[in-house]
């Protein structure tokens, strides 16, 4: 049939079982065997040999963008994508890897996961293999520490997805990508809030966070430590109300409600409810800052309470020294 055309008659089944002849045409085109034949139900022309070769260069053409849209996906980006045996051994690893990592990726197929990745994470990278493994499926998210072509380690998220039971990839598919710059932006993070406890701490005062949308509270520092007192029972924001003193609940809730309706900020003063050894009770000031949504209504409050107990104290002992030096001064 080699560049032939070729006429002949095929046999054919209906769907009804029924048996007929067709009239059909072979020919040959680009290595391929093209079949063209007469519709049983139409009495119209048969499909030609252009429209037929057209359609396959189109069909070879969205081959061609489909591969090439698949290798984009593989090869480029910050995602390293890597097909793992149920064991955890590399099958394949994409060619980006080299350029995230610094390591030909050739040198790590055949390998286990594991290889190198931080000891100390090594086992529970395992482990994660293993119950991703079990599930048709499943996906698990894990972080760990892997080394790089430099000889450093690097922080890394993967997710991992099982294919196993689809026959055309047959494997774990893992898709990883470098988080180191977010690990050391957290640690950073962490070590400014850990500053920042220690120096509230030596100030005596306590920060919180208010979510308007879920009413929840967050301290900084443990709420009864501080105060002297447990949360109540009470819904929500209100189960703080038990740090102050019930002359003072009313002012509280009048001043948090305006935050919370119209925003703004808050510097107020506030009477404790746990009296201290000499029988009066602490005072303490609250400052405040709203921050707004993208609806422009306020969406959290973030804030610090000061115990301001010995301040106030100082104050009116000078107050009071004041005025008996200015009663001494007219004798």
């Amino acid at each position: 049939l080699l560049g032939n055309d070729v006429a002949v008659q095929l046999p054919v089944r209906t769907a009804n079982g029924e048996e007929r002849t067709m009239d059909a045409r072979l020919v040959s085109a680009d290595r391929t065997l093209i079949i063209s034949w007469r519709p049983m139900i139409d009495s119209s022309s048969p499909i030609s040999v252009e429209q037929l070769q057209a359609q396959l260069a189109d069909t070879r053409k969205q081959l061609r963008e489909s591969h090439s849209l698949i290798r984009a996906t593989f090869e480029t980006g910050r995602e390293v994508t890597v097909l793992l045996s149920p064991e955890g051994t590399v099958r394949y690893i994409s060619p980006n890897y080299g350029q995230i990592n610094q390591l030909p990726p050739a040198e790590l197929v055949k390998s286990d996961v594991t290889a190198r990745i931080h000891p100390d994470d090594a086992p529970r990278i395992m482990e994660a293999v293993r119950l991703v493994a079990e599930s048709p499926g499943a996906s698990i998210t894990r972080q760990a520490r892997v080394l790089d072509g430099n000889g450093k380690f690097i922080w890394v998220e993967a997710t991992g997805v099982n294919l196993l039971h689809d026959k055309h990839i047959n494997a774990i598919v893992v898709k990883s990508r470098n988080i180191s710059a977010e690990k050391a932006l957290q640690e950073e993070l962490e070590r400014r809030e850990q500053s920042l406890r220690m120096a509230l701490e030596s100030a005596d005062m306590i920060s919180f966070e208010w979510n308007l949308a879920d009413r929840s509270v967050r301290f900084s520092h443990d709420f009864s430590t501080y105060f002297g007192v447990s949360p109540g029972s009470e819904e929500r924001e209100r189960k703080y109300l038990t740090a102050f003193h019930p002359d003072e609940i009313p002012r509280l809730v009048r001043s948090f409600q305006n935050v919370e309706d119209i925003g703004g900020s808050l510097d107020e003063e506030f009477m404790g409810s746990v009296p201290l050894p000499n029988g009066q009770f602490p005072r303490y000031q609250f400052q405040s800052r709203t921050f707004y949504g993208p609806d422009g209504h306020p969406q959290r409050v973030l804030g610090v309470v000061t115990n301001i107990t010995a301040r106030r104290l100082a104050g009116e002992n000078v107050l009071l020294t004041k005025a008996r030096l200015a009663e001494a001064q007219k004798l």
